[in-house]
């Protein structure tokens, strides 16, 4: 016999940055599955039905994507993207035009 798997049947949370910004727009998935949500202007998502041992990755342009394990009792998570080195600071653009 099996154990049942436990279904967080609302599981909420909040994108941030390492400076405590929320961040609009960071997508955030169900490892090994095909169910994600989009963080709001307020940086809040909600996932439905989530297994209780899953996992999220969540993602923003800019950021290093973070992998957060869910433990028992959670349905109300924080998740904290780490700004990339790889960001750029200045863009230049030549039009080749040397006015």
């Amino acid at each position: 016999m099996y154990a049942q798997e436990k279904i967080i049947p609302e599981l909420k949370g909040v994108v941030k940055d390492d400076a405590g910004e929320t961040l609009s727009g960071a997508t955030v998935l169900i490892v090994g599955t095909k169910i994600f949500a989009t963080s709001d202007k307020d940086g809040a998502f909600v996932l439905k039905n989530v297994k209780e041992t899953a996992s999220l990755r969540v993602s923003f342009v800019g950021f290093i994507s973070n992998t957060l394990k869910l433990k028992s009792g959670d349905n109300n998570v924080i998740l904290i993207l780490i700004p990339s080195a790889n960001v750029l600071g200045e863009v230049i653009i030549n039009t080749g035009l040397n006015i």
